[in-house]
């Protein structure tokens, strides 16, 4: 067991798979010299340059030659700057996602990327990244989106481990960076094939549904919600593509009731995608009362680290919408 903070269980689980599979190869920028932030130093020392790559600097660019890689029977994880994610979205939604069809399936397409997302306190705006909808809404793409450190361990090695027969996206918020955990062996290995939804809290009156960082501020509202009497579902979603949708309509057919908080913008959102799919089915019978998204404006995070944090929902937002359903 160790004491690992986010990013670094992440770490972990590669290390730990670069071992046990001598096709996975890492690439990013810089990565020969420790990666982003030094995480991959000890990485390369053990594995080196034929494990740990250098690829150029430009993201989007590392995506396609991860893909070349594949083709070649090897099992790429490249790694993406979260403030480069906007400029990979065409080498992710079109390369990527549309390579099996385009190569008609004669060709391996299994790559798995993993970029930091959301925000941190001094972000620019150029920087914030709140559009992970976007991704779950791709075809063919794979998306997990741990929200602590033990998830981020097990869902990177499932993605390494499990890989899916095309491209896999392992998005951390980077305002978790620091957020530490013990992390067993257990974590480490991929022992659930699927990162499904995951119901963290029983109750019955309210569902609320949250997933990354977002499922603090959901854990701690749903706790001040039990203290005023109302006992929230708690279920966080941990892969947003495809999502695990059967617990969230279980659990609405329990409650009639259903919020959900995400960081992400409202328009196009997670949030969107899950309630069409409740709505969609014999849950709709159920519901007492209309859905509350808990989410940003629909409008540019504006820079500084208090405007940010004017904007951006915390566990008051999320305890006000549970309050508003009963």
């Amino acid at each position: 067991m160790k004491e690992l903070t986010y990013f670094k269980a992440a770490v972990e689980a590669i290390s730990r798979a670069l071992g046990d599979n001598d096709k996975i190869v890492v690439l990013g920028k810089g990565m020969t010299a420790g990666g982003k932030d030094g995480l991959f130093n000890e990485i390369f020392l053990k594995y080196g340059r034929s494990r740990v790559l250098d690829g150029t600097a430009d993201d989007k660019s590392n995506i396609r030659i991860a893909l070349g890689l594949a083709a070649t029977g090897a099992l790429p994880l490249v790694v993406v700057d979260g403030e480069n994610l906007y400029s990979c979205i065409e080498a992710i939604a079109v390369d990527a996602c549309c390579a099996q069809t385009a190569f008609n399936g004669q060709y391996s397409s299994s790559i798995v990327i993993w970029s930091d997302y959301g925000y941190a306190d001094g972000d620019t705006p150029a920087e914030i990244f709140l559009s992970e909808g976007f991704f779950a809404s791709l075809p063919n793409l794979t998306v997990y989106c741990p929200s602590c450190p033990e998830d981020a361990c097990s869902m990177m090695a499932t993605a390494l481990r499990f890989p899916y027969n095309g491209p896999t996206l392992v998005l951390t918020d980077r305002s978790m960076r620091e957020t530490s955990a013990k992390v067993t062996e257990e974590d480490a290995a991929p022992v659930r094939p699927q990162a499904g939804s995951q119901v963290i809290k029983e109750g019955g009156d309210v569902t609320l549904v949250s997933y990354g960082a977002m499922m603090q501020a959901s854990m701690e509202a749903a706790y001040r919600a039990s203290q005023a009497g109302c006992e929230c579902e708690l279920i966080d979603l941990r892969c947003l593509n495809p999502i695990d949708t059967a617990p969230v309509i279980a659990s609405v057919k329990k409650t009639g009731k259903l919020a959900v908080a995400q960081a992400g913008w409202p328009r196009g959102g997670v949030g969107d995608i899950l309630i069409s799919a409740v709505m969609s089915s014999d849950a709709f019978d159920y519901m007492e009362k209309p859905v509350k998204i808990v989410s940003p404006p629909n409008k540019v995070i504006p820079y500084g680290d208090f405007a940010e944090k004017t904007v951006l929902p915390g566990w008051e937002e999320v305890y006000l919408a549970i309050i508003s359903l009963i």
